[in-house]
Order: C-alpha cells, then sequence, then structure tokens
C-alpha cells in the first residue's frame, strides 16, 4: 500500500495547482468587488455557503470519481456508464435540495433581518437557489473532465482535482451570483 502514496509525486503534481487555485481565488475576489452592489448585505453573506455548498459536492463526487478509476468500476471516457450515471445524478439531486433549503433560509434572513418585502425575499431566494443549481451543472463538468483528464495524463486525481473543483467553485460561485442578480434584479 506505500507504494500507492509517493511524497514527491504527491508534491510535485500538486504544488502548481495550489497556486494557480490562489491567483484565481483573487479574482474571485475582483469579480465580487467589482459587481455586486454595495448596499445590499445580504449578497456578501451568500457567497460563503454558495461556494463552500458547491466545493464540498464538487469534492464528493471528485472523491468518488477518483476511487472509482482507482477501482476499475468507472473508465475515464465520457460513454454512457451506470456508476458515472448515478454519481453525477445524486451530485445534482444534492445540489438542488441543498440549495433550495439554504435559499430559503436567505428569504427569512432577508424578510426579517433586512426587512425586505414579501417580494425582495423571494428575489433573494431565487438568485441564490438559481446560483447553487447553476454552480452545480459547472462543478459537475469540471469534477468529471478534470477528473478523467487527470487519470488519462498519469496524475493522481487524488492530488489535482480538489484544488481544481474548489477553485472553480469560487470563481462559478460568484460569476453564478452575479449573473443571477444582473438577471433576476433586486
Amino acid at each position: 500500500m506505500a507504494a500507492a502514496y509517493n511524497f514527491k509525486e504527491i508534491i510535485s503534481e500538486s504544488y502548481g495547482i495550489l497556486l494557480a487555485s490562489a491567483m484565481i481565488g483573487l479574482a474571485a475576489g475582483y469579480l465580487l468587488e467589482n459587481h455586486i452592489p454595495r448596499h445590499i448585505a445580504i449578497f456578501l453573506i451568500m457567497v460563503p455557503p454558495l461556494n463552500s455548498m458547491g466545493g464540498n459536492i464538487g469534492s464528493v463526487l471528485a472523491a468518488r470519481l477518483s476511487s472509482a478509476l482507482h477501482l476499475g468500476t468507472v473508465t475515464p471516457d465520457f460513454q454512457k456508464q451506470e456508476i458515472l450515471g448515478i454519481n453525477i445524478t445524486a451530485s445534482g439531486i444534492l445540489g438542488a435540495i441543498s440549495f433550495f433549503v439554504i435559499g430559503i433560509s436567505f428569504f427569512f434572513i432577508e424578510y426579517l433581518v433586512f426587512s425586505g418585502g414579501l417580494m425582495t425575499s423571494f428575489k433573494i431566494m431565487l438568485i441564490f437557489f438559481s446560483s447553487g443549481l447553476l454552480l452545480t451543472l459547472i462543478l459537475i463538468g469540471v469534477t468529471v473532465t478534470s477528473t478523467f483528464l487527470s487519470y488519462k495524463r498519469g496524475i493522481d486525481p487524488d492530488n489535482v482535482v480538489m484544488p481544481i473543483v474548489t477553485t472553480f467553485g469560487d470563481i462559478g460561485g460568484i460569476a453564478s451570483l452575479i449573473l443571477f442578480i444582473h438577471l433576476i434584479g433586486v
């Protein structure tokens, strides 16, 4: 079992993606700084749970796919595979349920704490839910693609996919939030 874990390989495969992730995270902060209306604090409150939940869903999918590739129960191609389909479907359903429940929380936060009206509170909930759904779809695509491509190139997905997923989760979450703020409006 020790042969499966090589210190130098883990470091050499991981450090570059971790540094790139940090730089992309800075870009996410820049997007947030320049596109979120400054007077609406509720949107700033949305960022941590949106990015966290998205990253969690993507990371769980990445771990499951990586294990399936190592076990040989999934092949690194984009053909229809039962185990792949089950994992993608489960991730999508988890995302929809999670973002809906958290969206309801934001409805009540806006309505009770920020004294928003019913329509504003509903829009806040819809913005969060829609952002979360889009983020889930983005992260499912990023997760499957990065897991398969790294595995095909001989890079252990366990060393690189999680930082990729969480980085795309951060920037994708903020971009999704900005998109739906503009589409739905408040």
